[in-house]
């Protein structure tokens, strides 16, 4: 470079000859609600990596409620979710992330055994931090706040904190 009118206009994207399937990264998440009856939601997710701070992805949850104390575990109120996010780092490990998320559930106010759903949409947005955990093994601990909630939310509040990891 002879000049600063030779040096690159943005930052090089390492992952750009990287293949398709080397640029998603696997990972899910862990979330206990709670409420009462209490619930725990697992996830499983994939995201791409657009380059080193930003990611696009997809992912699917499942809710079974565990009762009082964790000891009872009720197949009728499962809750069923797909999600699509985004993230961005901002500052080494914290990142951004906007999430939009549907959720399949019983509605809160049926009482009688029915098998009638109703899908839920929520639109979150939140902060997180990843850390090592191994070598080949990431946690993560993400915040969000669903600005769409309301009374149908499967979801005891508007806040959601949710641990995870990436491989």
């Amino acid at each position: 470079m002879e000049s600063l009118k030779d040096a690159p206009k943005h930052r090089p994207n390492p992952y750009k000859d990287d293949p398709f399937l080397k640029r998603i990264k696997l990972g899910g998440n862990f979330q206990i609600n709670k409420n009462d009856p209490a619930s725990v939601d697992i996830s499983a997710q994939a995201a791409y990596l657009l380059n080193q701070r930003a990611r696009l992805g997809t992912g699917l949850s499942y809710r079974v409620t565990v009762g009082k104390n964790f000891q009872q575990v009720d197949f009728k109120d499962q809750v069923l979710g797909i999600r699509s996010f985004f993230d961005y780092t901002v500052y080494k490990s914290i990142y951004l992330e906007g999430l939009m998320e549907w959720a399949r559930a019983r509605p809160k106010e049926s009482t009688e055994i029915s098998t009638h759903h109703i899908w839920t949409k929520a639109i979150m947005l939140g902060a997180g931090n990843r850390f090592n955990i191994t070598k080949k093994l990431k946690g993560t601990f993400t915040v969000l706040y669903n600005f769409s909630y309301n009374e149908n939310s499967p979801n005891p509040s508007p806040w959601m904190f949710r641990v995870g990891f990436e491989l």
